[in-house]
């Protein structure tokens, strides 16, 4: 009887896990050549359906790539096989800004008057064409090179890589230029992907690797001598900078980059005022810009890194203070209780009470450390 009500048990839950199959608004791409094109797919109600492709435009086609985690440059609407079960959504039209599909405007969920030979599609680029990136390194600063070329991830061959062409790489990145590594010989493991450039040859004024004069004839190549790089950061993270002419903007360094302080919502650590207060200038709270002050005081025309330690760094080292002497105040507390309990203890009732007559005290203790005298022995 136990193992029938378990066996009972199992069915319903997996019975149960089945029946969940996907997250309302999920999409999934269904059909399609590659993974990143197929006939557009939504979850509604725990359940796949289609998607019908009246209205259906680029527009629509970016929202569902950007959605499943693919670049939305080259998006373009599709047509692949039909699909069976639920229509979802119809008469999709999307302005191109929205996170998730079902944000557009639609028709109602549950749509009756299209068929699933009108089931929309899409195809999304893998990457854009000229990206790169770095991969298998210890940080975000170093790894195994990769380039995006015809929408399509490949790694660069080793062959002519010097540090020209790791600058370039690094500065494409948003990384300094200057002091970049290049590294041979797979540094950083093999790749799988493609090979898709050899003998690069950057001289210095390119903004992109892809800009830069290369072979795309790799057949003489191996994955053993894929190129890696090591970037150096454009900055130390928590250094401040004023940015600009006139009204001069306050940036700051984030995860060795620069960036202002409203992007990354760091206005309660860094005190903005008191930058712009310390050099003579005054400041717009609301754009974290510097501005002239009434001293007439001349803004330079170079970005200039500030040295300042904010409000915020001082009240933690306060609290850590604050903080140790607590500590330190708990302890003693711990150690008067303890005392004073061992003499509470050491005068508590029942206890033998030292005799105030010298002579009865030195009586009384030899006859502790004498208890095995003869009886009738006297001392």
């Amino acid at each position: 009887m136990y193992h029938k009500s378990s066996f009972i048990l199992f069915a319903i839950l997996l019975q149960s896990c089945r029946a969940q199959t996907c997250t309302d608004y999920d999409l999934r791409l269904v059909g399609g050549q590659v993974p990143n094109e197929g006939r557009v797919e939504i979850c509604v109600n725990q359940q796949w359906g289609t998607v019908c492709n009246d209205s259906w435009e680029e527009t629509n086609a970016d929202v569902v790539c950007r959605q499943l985690g693919y670049p939305t440059i080259n998006a373009a609407p599709a047509q692949f096989s039909e699909g069976s079960g639920e229509i979802f959504l119809g008469a999709v039209e999307c302005n191109g800004n929205e996170s998730r599909l079902i944000d557009c405007s639609h028709l109602t969920v549950g749509v009756e008057n299209c068929s699933h030979h009108e089931d929309a599609g899409v195809h999304c680029a893998l990457c854009q064409t000229g990206s790169v990136r770095l991969v298998d390194g210890l940080t975000e600063q170093e790894g195994r090179v990769e380039v995006c070329i015809n929408e399509a991830w490949g790694t660069v061959c080793d062959d002519d890589w010097d540090a020209a062409d790791a600058s370039i790489v690094c500065l494409q990145l948003g990384y300094s230029p200057t002091n970049a590594t290049a590294f041979r010989e797979a540094r950083f493991g093999q790749g799988q992907l493609p090979i898709l450039m050899d003998n690069v040859a950057c001289q210095g004024p390119e903004t992109r690797l892809i800009d830069c004069a290369y072979d795309e004839h790799t057949i003489d190549c191996f994955h053993s001598e894929d190129a890696g790089v090591q970037c150096q950061p454009l900055c130390r993270n928590g250094d401040i900078r004023l940015v600009g002419g006139g009204s001069q903007r306050v940036e700051v360094c984030v995860g060795g980059g620069w960036s202002t302080a409203c992007a990354n919502d760091l206005r309660e650590e860094i005190d903005v005022n008191e930058v712009c207060d310390r050099l003579g200038f005054s400041c717009s709270g609301t754009t974290d810009t510097c501005t002239p002050a009434p001293t007439d005081v001349t803004c330079p025309t170079t970005p200039t890194v500030i040295p300042i330690r904010s409000v915020s760094t001082l009240a933690a080292i306060f609290m850590a203070i604050s903080g140790c002497l607590l500590v330190l105040l708990v302890v003693v507390l711990v150690v008067l209780y303890w005392k004073l309990k061992q003499l509470q203890q050491k005068n508590a009732p029942g206890e033998p009470v030292v005799a105030m007559n010298p002579g009865a005290g030195v009586y009384n203790e030899l006859n502790r450390e004498l208890p095995n005298l003869a009886p009738g022995v006297d001392i």
